[in-house]
Order: C-alpha cells, then sequence, then structure tokens
C-alpha cells in the first residue's frame, strides 16, 4: 500500500464584493440586469441605484451596501414566513 501525502488547496480570502460578483457571473449576470430593467419599467422601487448595477459602474461601497440591503431583506423575508407558519 502506498499513501500518497499532498497539502490542501486553500481557497484564496475574497472580499464580499469578489463573492457576490462571482455568484452573479455563474448565475448569469445579464439575467439579473434584465430582471432590474424589467422592474424599473413596470415601475418598481429599489433602495439601491439600479442603474448603476445594470452599467456595471456600481463602487466597492455601493456594492457592500447593497449586498447588506439584500441579506437584511431575505432575512425579515424569511422571519415572515416563520410566523406566518409557512416554513
Amino acid at each position: 500500500m502506498e499513501v500518497t501525502i499532498r497539502p490542501i488547496e486553500e481557497k484564496p480570502n475574497r472580499t464580499v464584493a469578489e463573492r457576490i460578483e462571482q455568484f452573479r457571473r455563474k448565475y448569469n449576470r445579464a439575467t439579473f440586469a434584465s430582471h432590474l430593467k424589467a422592474g424599473l419599467s413596470h415601475g418598481l422601487a429599489f433602495d439601491f441605484d439600479v442603474q448603476k448595477v445594470i452599467d456595471g459602474t456600481e463602487t466597492e461601497e455601493e456594492k457592500q451596501a447593497r449586498y447588506r440591503l439584500e441579506k437584511q431583506t431575505w432575512g425579515n423575508l424569511t422571519q415572515e414566513r416563520i410566523q406566518k407558519g409557512e416554513v
């Protein structure tokens, strides 16, 4: 029997914004932008500058703030569903 020991490759630490960008690339950022455009055309209001997301001109700080808003919204929606007994 032969045993080979290799070092485990560590994933590089990425910022939250980098992880969000990777997620959006993986799950089709163009589709995300088209959903935002459709929302705007239907008169939906957003808590962030949608046009910057569509244009790809968001700053790092704006991406971080949007991520916090998204995270908070998902938490609130989940809490509401739990209270209604839907989960």
